[in-house]
């Protein structure tokens, strides 16, 4: 007694039906997501521009003093940048390449 064996069609073409709507649903429920995630952040970042004041943010002096102040800063004895902590130096261009050949390359 011989079994015949039959390729179910139509079962194959639901479960092909359905997953392919599955998978339709899935992307766009994921677009959508993603969409309202952008635009909790952009509405977020506007609020918080909005809150801060920008002009307060600008310089006042031009870029040439500026541009002054930082060659003065860099050709100016050490010293250091915050006298309260005593954690950062600024030190002359100069004197900082003259020290590392000085100390093959090793930082203090």
């Amino acid at each position: 007694m011989a079994f015949k064996q039959e390729v179910n069609v139509p079962l194959i073409f639901t479960i092909g039906v359905i997953s392919g709507i599955m998978l339709l649903v899935t992307v766009i429920g994921t677009q959508a997501w993603y969409q309202s995630e952008e635009l909790d952040e952009v509405t977020t970042k506007a609020a918080e521009a909005q809150s801060r004041s920008l002009d307060a943010d600008l310089p006042t002096k031009s870029f040439a003093e500026l541009k002054q102040e930082q060659l003065m800063a860099l050709s100016a004895k050490p010293h250091w940048t915050d006298p309260a902590k005593k954690d950062r130096a600024a030190v002359p261009i100069a004197d900082a390449v003259a020290y590392l050949i000085d100390h093959d390359g090793k930082l203090p």
